[in-house]
């Protein structure tokens, strides 16, 4: 929706496609992600959405909860605080490292994303979301 769709962004691959949750991750982690193009694309969302149903959404959350990783979840807050949202979805699941059924993988993905929701629960605080 946003800026990212007309050239080079820090959020696409080189064949123009949005990085994906574990890339997206990877990028964020290694600082290769611009904070900004974030805000820039979730911004557009926002008033994509404005444009298209008269007002804003009642919740939002990231698809495979990008909105809870470092960095990405305070510019998140911030956009939401703005557009008046106040509800996002906290992924945090009980139990998760030790359910024995998901293959390992997927449980230190899980695992991940609960470590990052845990610390994300203070800036999505601070800009009144819940």
């Amino acid at each position: 929706m946003g800026p990212a769709r007309r050239g080079a962004s820090s959020l696409l691959s080189p064949e123009g496609f949005f990085l994906g949750k574990m890339g997206f991750r990877e990028a964020v982690a290694a600082g290769d992600v611009a904070l900004s193009q974030v805000r820039e694309e979730l911004e557009a969302q926002l008033s994509r959405f404005q444009e298209l149903l008269g007002g804003n959404p009642t919740h939002v959350d990231g698809h495979q909860h990008v909105h809870v990783l470092p960095g990405v979840c305070q510019v998140f807050a911030e956009a939401l605080q703005a557009h008046g949202v106040r509800f996002t979805r906290l992924p945090l699941e009980r139990g998760i490292g030790s359910c024995t059924w998901l293959e390992a993988p997927a449980r230190a993905f899980a695992c991940a994303v609960a470590h990052d929701a845990r610390a994300a629960a203070g800036p999505f605080s601070r800009r009144g979301l819940r």
